[in-house]
């Protein structure tokens, strides 16, 4: 892909808006041994669901994190269902794993859940935030931002 010298100066400099843009890439090896290996047991939930507890049987962690992302596979190692945002590993060893908004994945019992970098694999992932009916402003959903307002 690339850009003419008209659509470069567009993205540059809009006047009276001005445009700075930075492109950046991230180049991570997966490895070959995964930091985090469970199945799906059960999972019960929907595919607009904003964030999903997902009961999983007896994981193999290593050190896995929030915000890593978690290859979701029809076997070992695949991803061929997809990818989504760990959102919250602190219920592993109870039996579950909480992953963020997601709008491509039929959840299903008995799907593969991958972490696949030796040291954690991170990608850019959006953090939707959302007002309720009474005003309050919410960060990724549903953690609410801090009393000043300015997280």
């Amino acid at each position: 892909m690339s850009f003419t010298p008209t659509e470069l100066s567009y993205m540059r400099d809009q006047k009276p808006y001005t445009c700075k843009i930075r492109w950046c890439l991230a180049i991570a090896p997966y490895g070959t041994t995964p930091i985090f290996t469970a199945r799906v047991n059960d999972p019960g939930g929907t595919i607009d669901d904003p964030n999903m507890t997902i009961p999983i049987d007896a994981a193999v962690n290593n050190g896995v994190e929030d915000d890593m992302t978690l290859w979701v596979g029809s076997s070992a190692l695949a991803r061929d269902v997809g990818k989504v945002r760990i959102r919250d590993v602190s219920g592993i060893g109870a039996g579950s794993i909480e992953v963020a908004e997601n709008d491509d994945i039929e959840w299903a019992d008995d799907l593969y859940l991958t972490e696949p970098g030796d040291a954690g694999f991170r990608e850019l992932w959006s953090k939707y935030q959302r007002l309720d009916a009474a005003g309050a402003l919410y960060k990724d959903y549903d953690i609410a931002y801090g009393a000043a307002g300015n997280e």
